[in-house]
């Protein structure tokens, strides 16, 4: 083998190599809308910084997989003919050097055959092969896994099959993509053979241009040989996708044999879609690092006088499919011009989102997939994020927001349906067949919340979300210590968060607010005969879902109006009947602020504010989310922000009598109730209302219709980014103002 590699010239250049993707996602770009299934499977580049670390990952990856050469060669061996350049690929003879072939006279050794002695060797235990995971995009959503080069999400199961990701060395050179892996090998195998990049091989082109059609032929590659010989002797007829892909078997074995040692000039992985092989077409190499892909009739021929290169090639005329070797970032970029996305920030909230009930109809109807919502509603999230309108509101060292699916369900056997004898499909009515499958898709997981299985689904609730925050401070040093983790359940997931929060689940993290969306809880506050409650700051010691001790907690927020009431002094004890719950207590929460979106046409969704105090709740002004449009309320800063539009219907709250005789009311009640509920929230109150058409339709698509709410997405941003409370959602009586 050394003394082969001793009779090339030169070491072939080394390629710049490129990786590219076929997922629909634009890992690169936060704020990109996925391309539609109908567009099928674009293939995008990765990033210049991702491509260099896949390579070097690739490139240990090799060094790895390599067997050691320090052991020397045995005294006793059987020798063996060396693989010819003639045996990867049938090649046409030059004007002028011939192709680098291996001398057939040389003989390396290998290893004897097993002594007689060992009749029973001792098993040898068959190594895991190595491999390597590489978050990749911007936001580190996604990994590569290497070698076998497929791309998938990190935090959630993938609901699409894992995304191929093609390791490229030649690439069409109109369009800078890339070319089939195995046409790219044996255009690489050509290349190599032919030494185009050296000046002999210039030299044998202008000898070919000056030689007429004749020459042209001669310095014709074929792409695919005739015949490839066999190395077992066989009577079995091969096809002829068996005998291309013992051609690519070769090619590639030949490109390693005269390649560098610390190089790889192969390409790897496999194209979405039909494969063109170009069976019958020839290559010329036109310069060291382009080429052009002939077919039959337009290849060089002295009968018809065809002499391609001279007057066409070198004329710069286009001809054929022109393809160069390596990758062209300018080019790319010239002609693509892709917008410069926006450099994201260091995330500093992770927001866990928890489904209920519905995941059995994202079986049936994509649309419903829970995976799918959250995908949009993160990049909703980044988008209003990204506003200097929204963003004047963020506390100081504010970063991003990551919003990531915690997928419980799926992987939760339905074991109601496995152990009856009948199933729930053989006990519908046939009438009203879309209401009855949505009714019976999504409550089916209520009841089964009810039932034994309770405990399976919080465990499996809690397992995930464990999960994912482990991966996700492995991914982000640094968060664990000064991150924050928010949770926002909806539907039956915002019932389990609740649970979750008030017992003595070890999650790993300190929950700072718990946003409940579309949520039942206060159904579930109502069976369980519970009240909603805030958990001592001071208790057991150790407690993970314990909230941050934050100072400035006392004192809430200087941020006042006259129709404000002002927030009471947080510093309680936890002898002081009526504001704080015990830890494994129904309803008492171990968060820093817990939210109820209500959406007044969603027939899931109940409010909660009386389960903290009924009487306090019937005084005080229903909270409608403000508008997002710009020029609202979330549009201006401080003092700007107006009153809530009291015209707007108030979904069904009920105003308690606005004059209450002094001699009747109860002003220590009113304090302890005012206390719990800032404890509960910095603004003074736990429900907020969205603004919702009506209709029939609206009341049965409103459950699900809370990620693409844009009141609801800038709520939310702000509501997590602030610094201090703002007055605009701030708690207001009735009667003042």
């Amino acid at each position: 083998m050394a003394e082969y590699a001793r009779q090339t010239p030169e070491t072939p250049p080394p390629v710049q190599v490129r990786y590219f993707h076929a997922s629909p996602i634009a890992i690169d770009d936060p704020l990109a809308e996925p391309s539609p299934p109908s567009a099928g499977r674009k293939l995008t580049p990765f990033s210049a910084s991702d491509n260099a670390l896949l390579e070097e990952a690739w490139h240990q990856l090799r060094r790895s997989k390599k067997p050691s050469i320090t052991t020397p060669p045995p005294s006793s061996s059987e020798v063996i003919e060396p693989v010819s350049a003639i045996e990867v690929t049938d090649l046409s003879a030059t004007t002028g050097t011939p192709f680098v072939r291996a001398p057939s006279a040389k003989r390396i050794w290998q290893p004897p055959k097993e002594s007689p002695r060992n009749v029973n060797p001792e098993p040898i235990e068959e190594e895991t092969p190595p491999e390597a995971k590489l978050p990749v995009g911007v936001s580190r959503l996604h990994q590569v896994h290497l070698p076998s080069l497929l791309m998938q999400p990190i935090y959630w199961t993938a609901v699409t099959p894992p995304a191929p990701v093609i390791r490229a060395t030649w690439f069409y050179e109109d369009t800078l993509l890339p070319v089939e892996p195995r046409v790219a090998n044996m255009l690489e195998a050509g290349y190599m053979d032919h030494q185009a990049w050296t000046q002999t091989w210039k030299d044998e082109l202008d000898s070919a241009v000056e030689a007429g059609a004749s020459g042209e032929m001669k310095i014709t590659h074929k792409l695919w040989p005739d015949s490839v010989p066999k190395r077992e002797a066989s009577t079995e007829t091969e096809t002829e996708e068996q005998t291309r892909e013992r051609a690519v078997q070769s090619a590639c074995e030949f490109i390693d044999f005269t390649s560098d040692n610390e190089v790889d000039n192969k390409a790897t992985g496999t194209l979405p879609g039909p494969e063109n092989t170009y069976p019958t077409w020839g290559v010329i190499y036109s310069s060291p690092s382009s080429a052009r892909l002939l077919k039959p009739s337009l290849m060089p021929s002295a009968y018809y006088g065809r002499r391609p290169l001279a007057n066409y090639i070198r004329k710069g005329y286009k001809l054929g499919i022109a393809v160069m070797r390596g990758f062209s970032q300018s080019t790319y970029t010239k002609i693509y011009n892709p917008p410069t996305p926006p450099t994201p920030l260091p995330t500093t909230d992770l927001i866990l989102v928890i489904h209920g009930i519905g995941q059995k109809l994202s079986k049936r109807v994509s649309s419903f997939n829970f995976t799918h919502a959250v995908d949009s509603f993160r990049r909703s999230i980044q988008r209003e994020a990204s506003l200097p309108s929204t963003q004047t509101h963020f506390r100081k060292g504010m970063g991003g927001i990551t919003t990531l699916p915690i997928n419980w369900r799926l992987s939760l056997p339905d074991e109601v349906e496995s152990t009856t004898p009948f199933t729930l499909e053989e006990i519908t009515p046939e009438g009203m067949p879309w209401v009855r499958n949505l009714v019976s898709d999504v409550m089916l997981d209520v009841p089964y919340y009810m039932s034994h299985h309770k405990e399976k689904m919080l465990a499996a609730v809690v397992g995930e979300v464990r999960r994912v925050y482990r991966l996700w401070c492995g991914n982000n040093m640094g968060f664990e210590e000064k991150g924050r983790v928010h949770l926002l359940g909806h539907s039956l997931g915002s019932v389990m968060a609740l649970e979750i929060l008030s017992g003595k689940w070890d999650l790993g993290f300190r929950t700072h607010n718990l946003f409940l969306v579309g949520s039942p809880v206060g159904f579930f506050l109502l069976l369980n005969r519970a009240v909603l409650r805030p958990r001592w700051n001071g208790r057991e010691e150790g407690d993970l879902a314990a909230p941050r001790q934050e100072k400035g907690r006392e004192s809430r927020s200087a941020e006042t109006s006259a129709s404000v009431s002002t927030p009471p002094s947080a510093s309680a004890s936890p002898q002081q009947d009526g504001i704080y719950g015990t830890s494994g207590e129904y309803g008492t929460l171990a968060c820093w602020n817990v939210y109820n979106i209500v959406n007044g046409n969603d027939p899931i969704a109940y409010r909660v504010n009386a389960a903290v105090d009924a009487a306090y709740a019937g005084m005080i002004r229903p909270a409608v989310i403000p508008a997002a449009e710009e020029g609202g309320w979330f549009g201006r800063r401080g003092d700007g922000y107006g009153p809530v539009d009291h015209k707007i219907e108030t979904v069904g709250v009920t105003p308690s009598e606005r004059n209450v005789e002094l001699e009747t009311h109860d002003f220590s009640r009113e304090a302890t109730a005012e206390k719990r509920f800032f404890l509960l929230n910095e603004n003074g109150q736990v429900d907020y209302f969205l603004r919702e058409g009506g209709g029939v339709f609206s009341v049965l698509s409103a459950h699900g219709a809370y990620w693409a709410n844009r009141d609801f997405v800038r709520f939310l941003v702000v509501e997590t980014g602030r610094g201090g409370p703002l007055s605009a959602l701030r708690v207001r009586k009735k009667g003042r103002g």
